[in-house]
């Protein structure tokens, strides 16, 4: 996915991307190794509907904030295995 201005975190987006077989990615970063920041790869059909994605994401963390403890927790045992 080609662009004009990469994010500090483009690689690790792309990777997301990638992993995902996901035609767009947001990437939302908390004290990362190069500080916070976020990265998007999406196609400019799917730059209007981002507002929405991130509100509906905001609002599953408000009304079940455990859920993104499962999620950690999920992504740490997926990343402990071995390749």
């Amino acid at each position: 996915m080609p662009h004009d201005n990469p994010g500090k975190y483009d690689d690790a987006c792309t990777v997301a991307r990638m992993l995902a077989q996901a035609k767009g990615v947001l990437l939302i970063v908390i004290e990362g190794d190069q500080g916070s920041g976020f990265s998007v790869q999406v196609s400019p059909e799917q730059i209007p509907i981002i507002p929405g994605v991130l509100r509906s994401v905001a609002a599953s963390i408000e009304h079940d904030p455990d859920q993104v403890t499962h999620v950690i927790d999920i992504l740490k045992d997926a990343l402990s295995q071995p390749p």
